[in-house]
């Protein structure tokens, strides 16, 4: 079945169901989808308030996929711009094939704890470019403890980011292109996430986080970025961070960030998010700003 939420549409919970698509807008509040299968796009088209209080929890969005490209671009598209971030939460669910983004926000909400995986353009002649989450602004969304692996791209924004917060998660895109990249970027705050390093991307090694920018667009500023894994941070065409420390990079390391090769929990190749946490004796114990572990927690 198909879902429409809209006007004053108030105190819904749908558990267990098969949905071929939704969309809400327009003031809806209080609103719960939990535990079901998502066949097409699920679209935020406008109106939803801070406070609207909707979950997204252990759902699943798989094999969603676009090849004409005259649907949605993702399975979760927030698909207006707003300087506010919506009261949308969307956690403990499960993104996995298809060639569409597992999310695009145009403005900010929560997305925590979910994994996204063989997310990926069909062939070389997709008209798609295909992203774990891409940002389209994404205003004030907080992205905390995903794994995002075996993916094209992971986290990106290439037409500006304002007041992000990305921080503990798991990007392992060893055969992918780009891990974590924010262009024009203000203000957001990049920590305590894990990228694993690998020689086998498509442009560049695995595991980079870049600041960059369009030519035609402003260079980022005030970004912070720290407590990472990482295989290097890159500062290209002018962004800058406003704090860039204590992040383990594979090599180049300058300033208070530090070399390192970290030794995770579940050996050299991990499976899982818990995986990815730093073993006892690596590099990287207790050495981040809050004097806990770089990396995920």
């Amino acid at each position: 079945m198909g879902l429409s939420f809209t006007t004053g549409d108030n105190g819904f919970t749908i558990d267990g169901l098969t949905i071929s698509g939704a969309n809400m807008s327009n003031a809806v509040s209080n609103i719960t989808i939990k535990n079901s299968a998502f066949t097409a796009a699920l679209v935020f088209s406008g109106g939803i308030a801070t406070n609207a209080n909707i979950l997204i929890d252990h759902d699943t969005f798989n094999n969603i996929s676009n090849p004409s490209c005259t649907g949605e671009p993702a399975r979760i598209h927030v698909a207006y711009s707003s300087t506010q971030p919506i009261g949308v939460t969307v956690q403990n669910s499960l993104f996995s094939g298809g060639d569409t983004d597992g999310m695009q926000l145009g403005t900010g909400l929560n997305v925590f704890n979910n994994e996204f995986t063989n997310i990926k353009e069909a062939s070389s002649s997709d008209c798609n470019h295909t992203d774990s989450i891409q940002l389209y602004s994404g205003t004030g969304a907080v992205i905390r403890g995903n794994y995002i692996h075996d993916n094209d791209d992971g986290i990106v924004g290439y037409d500006g980011v304002e007041h992000v917060t990305i921080e503990n998660n798991v990007i392992d895109l060893i055969n992918g292109r780009y891990g974590l990249e924010l262009y024009s970027d203000a203000g957001s705050i990049v920590r305590h996430n894990t990228l694993r390093y690998a020689t086998t991307c498509s442009y560049a090694p695995c595991g980079v986080i870049i600041l960059d920018r369009k030519t035609a667009d402003p260079a980022g500023t005030d970004t912070v970025v720290q407590d990472n894994i990482a295989t290097s941070v890159e500062l290209n065409d002018g962004s800058t961070a406003a704090v860039n420390t204590k992040n383990m990079l594979h090599s180049g390391a300058s300033g208070t960030n530090f070399n390192g090769i970290p030794v995770f929990v579940s050996g050299s190749a991990p499976t899982t998010w818990a995986g990815f946490k730093l073993a006892y004796g690596s590099p990287g114990i207790g050495a981040a700003t809050d004097d806990l572990n770089v990396g995920i927690n």
